[in-house]
């Protein structure tokens, strides 16, 4: 699924007049969630220190959790290794993710990657390290990788790569544990993963899997019955154009949401970038908004605009 096909342009049956030039531009920044998958494929596709570092995108103003995140990688670095391994030293490294979830959770399941006994301590901030990570931990046991969670919350995960083919795990309360193994089986693969209930966040997951096949992977999520299969396979390379960040969809529709509420116009820049990117959940949001009778207009150049009805939003129902 294409980001242009989120545009709800189309539900608009006379399209009211254009934005006014004037209207104001609320930059946002990348989306946190794309930026963080892109800069772990980057490194599992055999991306070194160069390579990590171009792909922190410094110029797009990346926030705190994705710096976290990109310095996590290059600390679990070399990644010119061979498959199905991470690096050869086992000195034990300590890995701090501040208070970015996203990045904790990715960071605890590649580290199960290192050589055989090497030490990896996943930690945070004390906000971070009180937040439910037990799936994580249920995940790294069912794939036979050591580890624990200490009393402050922080978890200490053993290298020695994965004993396990297939599991089953919970797909709540978060998705970003599947996130992590299907990022981690491009390299560690192939995985097979059963959920015995619909996961939550199934955007997210789609995403993951849209992105690894921008880097030449396989991955895939099938919906069946009431649970839910996902298998990825090892193997990438480096895509052929660069990745394009969108705007972020969460940030963005916040503000989508105050502008519609304060019958103001806005503009949101590189929303849905002309190329295409991976799906965003949050983007849903603005079909919601065209119900209630705002406009929304994308620009040959991906800036989205909404502009509230005149007379006030009608209500969802």
């Amino acid at each position: 699924m294409r980001g242009a096909h989120l545009c709800p342009c189309s539900m608009q049956s006379a399209p009211p007049p254009s934005t006014p030039p004037d209207a104001p531009r609320l930059e946002v920044p990348p989306s946190k969630s794309l930026h963080q998958r892109a800069l772990a494929l980057t490194a599992l596709a055999g991306g070194g220190t160069d390579e990590l570092d171009r792909a922190l995108r410094v110029d797009l103003e990346p926030g705190e959790d994705v710096r976290a995140f990109h310095a996590a990688l290059r600390t679990l670095g070399p990644w010119h290794v061979e498959r199905g391994t991470l690096g050869t030293s086992r000195e034990a490294l300590r890995l701090d993710l501040g208070l970015g979830a996203t990045g904790f959770r990715f960071a605890a399941i590649l580290a199960s990657l290192r050589p055989q006994g090497a030490r990896t301590l996943i930690t945070g901030r004390p906000e971070l390290r009180r937040r439910p990570h037990s799936v994580v931990l249920q995940a790294l046991h069912r794939l036979g990788v050591g580890v624990k969670r200490r009393r402050s919350g922080a978890l200490r995960v053993l290298g020695g790569g994965w004993r396990a083919r297939s599991l089953v795990v919970p797909g709540t309360p978060t998705s970003q544990h599947l996130s992590a193994l299907l990022l981690a089986g491009t390299r560690a693969g192939p995985l097979a993963i059963r959920t015995p209930a619909r996961p939550v966040s199934v955007p997210y997951i789609e995403a993951t899997a849209a992105i690894i096949a921008a880097w030449g992977g396989e991955a895939r999520l099938e919906i069946e019955g009431g649970g839910a299969a996902l298998h990825v396979a090892a193997g990438l390379e480096a895509p052929k154009r660069a990745l394009e960040l969108p705007a972020d969809a969460s940030c963005a529709a916040s503000l989508f949401a105050a502008a519609a509420a304060a019958d103001e116009v806005v503009t949101v820049p590189v929303l849905l970038p002309p190329g295409g990117s991976p799906p965003q959940a949050d983007l849903a949001l603005l079909p919601l908004l065209t119900t209630m009778g705002c406009h929304v207009e994308t620009a040959a150049n991906g800036d989205v605009s909404l502009r509230p009805p005149r007379g006030g939003l009608r209500g969802l129902g």
